[in-house]
């Protein structure tokens, strides 16, 4: 069951506000460090320890940078700026599978690969105030959820296999330990496999099912806008930035692949693109600008209204790649650091920053 985002190497603290764009946390498991990064100007601002001592761990980013949230396995710790941490304040019993976070309730959501949600509710500067832990079966219902979103102001949206769509009040039913909800039965709409909070309309989110894809008004119950997948296949469905779905036309007399975007009057937009396949591994929308990664590591940019090809280039194998509204940013496998900066046109500037880890590397060696 998929809450939210996948844990990342990188934060996505650059996607919560735009205020945070011109900040990037990333791990760095050759030193064992949390690293922070101004993207403008390009520097290293700031380092902590990393509290696990394990492979593949995985950062949140709060987007005011007063705390980060660091995931390794079903571990998980808030890093705080003056590098205190709190480990496992609340212990998921299976390895942590995604996540979801509302800046504007300070509300972090969690779930893992057995189907448990956690919510926590933080103060600003990461301490936890309250917390509420459930498995997947709704109590009381024999409903087990399949999806979730959380919503800007902090109503979490669980998507269950009765059918229904659960709005919970994440704060009350933390601080009463039940769960405190208003139901939505939407007719025709059954086994969501995937939501997704459409943030640009408050209340709006994008459901997935084998059937159909819907556009959802959660204030009212109302579907505004459906989409038959019959003729589709589903390539791959993203939340980085800006929710997109990318479909496969299986009626097209060529190869030919579809995006599938919101619009603010709640109707969706399906615009052609060129054709993916299954080996395409991450998708960033931002600002009509689509960008995506394959498998082998080419990552390419495309301007959507008329699929102008703006630039290409092929990430390293066991590199890291963000995405920003102006950058993508490369982090490659360096026990120095390196880390490179460039933007979208072919001809951009390219920027990298090398030996940032030099003084953890002479202070191991005394």
């Amino acid at each position: 069951m998929m809450l939210g985002e996948e844990p990342s190497f990188f934060s996505s603290a650059y996607s919560m506000s735009t205020a945070a764009d011109n900040r990037l946390v990333a791990i760095d498991e050759k030193i064992g460090r949390l690293h922070e990064f101004s993207l403008e100007p390009f520097a290293l601002t700031a380092s902590w320890e990393l509290p696990f001592n394990t492979k593949g761990q995985t950062v949140i980013g709060s987007s005011d940078g007063t705390f980060n949230v660091v995931i390794s396995g079903a571990d998980w710790a808030v890093v705080r700026r003056d590098g205190s941490a709190s480990v496992n304040p609340v212990e998921l019993p299976s390895a942590i599978a995604s996540w979801a976070w509302d800046q504007t309730t300070s509300t972090l959501a969690l779930s893992d690969d057995r189907g448990s949600i956690a919510l926590i509710g933080l103060a600003k500067d990461g301490t936890i105030q309250m917390s509420w832990l459930s498995g997947p079966l709704i109590a009381g219902e024999n409903a087990i959820v399949t999806a979730g979103a959380l919503l800007a102001g902090g109503t979490l949206v669980l998507a269950t296999d009765s059918g229904k769509l659960k709005l919970i009040d994440s704060r009350r039913t933390m601080e009463t330990q039940s769960i405190q909800a208003q139901d939505l039965e939407i007719e025709g709409i059954t086994n969501i496999k995937w939501l997704a909070a459409y943030n640009a309309v408050p209340g709006v989110v994008i459901s997935q099912s084998s059937a159909r894809l819907s556009l959802v008004d959660t204030r009212n119950g109302s579907v505004t806008d459906e989409i038959s997948m019959t003729d589709y296949e589903v390539v791959g469905n993203y939340r980085e930035r800006e929710p997109h779905i990318i479909l496969n036309d299986l009626t097209a007399s060529t190869t030919s692949s579809v995006l599938i975007t919101a619009s603010s009057d709640l109707k969706f937009v399906k615009t052609k693109i060129s054709a993916f396949n299954a080996d395409l591994k991450s998708s960033w929308l931002d600002q009509g600008v689509l960008t995506t990664m394959q498998e082998n590591g080419f990552v390419e940019s495309m301007r959507i209204s008329d699929s102008l090809l703006m630039g290409t280039f092929e990430a390293v194998s066991d590199g890291q790649i963000a995405v920003t509204s102006q950058w993508m940013v490369l982090q490659y496998p360096s026990a120095l650091g390196s880390m490179e900066r460039r933007g979208y046109q072919r001809t951009s500037e390219t920027q990298r920053i090398q030996g940032y880890n030099l003084p953890w590397v002479e202070k191991r060696r005394q």
